[in-house]
């Protein structure tokens, strides 16, 4: 199965996402940590909704990737696998 790029709604604004998108949970919130946008003069990654993105790793739309440890803090880091909003 090829996975095909999709547009997904986070915020105010609509992101492409692609098979090399990374969303980090960090503990506290789900960022998509490969795309940003300028907010001042600051860059932010936009940060989905708990309770999305749970709903989608649980229907199977987001998958585990790999794990890392900064500082002492598990940083989990999910590839999408498919089009949530279909």
């Amino acid at each position: 199965m090829k996975f095909e790029p999709f547009e997904l709604k986070i915020g105010r604004r609509t992101y492409t996402i692609t098979e090399s998108d990374n969303v980090l949970f960090n503990g506290a919130c789900y960022l998509l940590v490969s795309q940003q946008y300028q907010s001042g003069w600051q860059k932010i990654s936009p940060q989905l909704s708990k309770a999305k993105a749970e709903k989608y790793i649980k229907k199977g739309y987001l998958k585990f990737n790999y794990k890392t440890n900064l500082s002492g803090a598990s940083m989990y880091y999910y590839k999408f696998t498919g089009n949530p909003e279909e």
